[in-house]
């Protein structure tokens, strides 16, 4: 069985997006969301030294429920281009994959790193601060709350919660995602 057709399932159909401008608009984003699942399998089939290819399938993994995979692909993207616009993305998918495994010193580290490339990246934060909470480093996560909220200012867990299921149904993913936020509850973020 390839990788595509094992993760075709946690997005809920197929990854064929024929016809992807028909339909409502609930449909052509479930049509977006199959084929930014298959866009790097396809990449890597066509050039398997694709840096981008290699970073984006680690967060495809890790939205599949599959974090404990996802490691690899972006520690190979980095190899293959380290000064690559886009790695500070892959040094994200490192983090979040960190934090959904509750691999909470490796994620603080990989964070802490990711921030220091790029201190506007408000999802490294987030991470970070769930991170923070999940271990009870309450002064750390107050810090680094401060930070993110002087980035993103209508940051709350409500908000987050909402946008991290759109991603996928995985229940995997889900409980992974429920632990990330319930590390932000521990650390003081607000709620609504």
């Amino acid at each position: 069985m390839s990788l595509r057709s094992e993760l075709t399932p946690a997005f809920g159909g197929t990854t064929d997006i024929t016809g992807f401008a028909a339909g409502s608009t609930w449909s052509r984003m479930t049509q977006l969301r199959h084929w930014l699942v298959s866009a790097p399998l396809t990449a890597l089939e066509i050039d398997p030294n694709s840096p981008v290819a290699y970073g984006n399938k680690g967060i495809v993994l890790i939205t599949a429920g599959r974090a404990r995979e996802a490691f690899s692909s972006p520690q190979i993207a980095l190899r293959l281009s380290p000064k690559d616009p886009a790695a500070s993305t892959w040094h994200f998918f490192l983090c979040h994959a960190h934090v959904h495994l509750q691999q909470y010193s490796e994620a603080i580290e990989e964070c802490r790193r990711l921030i220091n490339l790029n201190k506007l990246d408000w999802l490294s934060y987030v991470d970070l601060i769930s991170a923070y909470g999940a271990t009870g480093q309450s002064e750390m996560a107050q810090q680094m709350l401060a930070e993110l909220n002087a980035i993103r200012p209508d940051f709350t867990v409500q908000w987050f919660q909402q946008v991290g299921y759109a991603p996928s149904s995985n229940p995997q993913f889900r409980r992974e995602y429920d632990d990330i936020v319930d590390g932000l509850r521990k650390a003081g973020v607000r709620e609504h």
